[in-house]
């Protein structure tokens, strides 16, 4: 698939109609130019790995395939791009998920643990710095962002920190005093990303 500039990208509106269209040949140009969107929204999310592009074509590749066979759950042509957008952006957290953390590679000495340097191959010290940097970045957007203070805690508790649903479903009990379950948790989550792939600051931050 080949790689459109940003401005040649179409609308929401005229790339929903294309990807839904019953030409084959406008079909397939339209879902080229969502490749290329999606392909940048991955990498932003990736681009500290070893091998980001490499990550972000597959990410860009299933996140096409899984808008294909569920076009028809997206809420309109207005909604199409930031529908998915989410869906590059979580599969770019679920690769990140499936890697060792940075920030769990070392032992409280600061050691790099064997096992976990055996995972996760060869990784510099300035992209640890630079993953690090936008984590922190990341978790301030977020804390800045037009959702409930349970929501900010749900989303960067997972993106963020990459604590388990089991996790965070016992402090969001603890903070209420009553059972919270993980499927509240994974609920909250959902919604919750929707609503963040539509801010514009996290958007301009996936895009830098």
């Amino acid at each position: 698939m080949s790689f459109y500039p940003r401005h040649n990208i179409p609308d929401s509106v005229t790339l929903y109609a294309g990807c839904t269209s019953n030409d084959p040949a406008q079909q397939s140009e339209a879902y080229e130019q969502l490749y290329a969107y999606l392909y940048r929204v991955a990498l932003r999310v990736v681009r500290a790995q070893p091998d980001p592009e490499a990550l972000a074509q597959d990410c860009a590749q299933k996140a096409v395939i899984r808008v294909y066979k569920k076009i028809e759950t997206c809420n309109g042509p207005e909604s199409f791009k930031g529908w998915s957008r989410t869906i590059a952006f979580n599969e770019g957290i679920d690769v990140l998920r499936k890697r060792e953390r940075l920030y769990d590679l070392t032992d409280e000495e600061g050691n790099v643990r064997p096992e976990a340097e055996e995972k996760a191959q060869t990784v510099l010290p300035e992209q640890v710095v630079q993953a690090s940097s936008r984590d922190e970045m990341l978790r301030t957007l977020l804390l800045q962002a037009p959702i409930s203070d349970r929501s900010k805690r749900v989303v960067i508790g997972r993106i963020v920190d990459d604590h388990d649903d089991t996790y965070l479903a016992a402090v969001e009990s603890d903070l209420v005093g009553s059972l919270v379950k993980t499927s509240h948790i994974q609920v909250t989550r959902s919604k919750n990303l929707k609503k963040l792939s539509e801010y514009r600051p996290i958007l301009d931050f996936l895009e830098e």
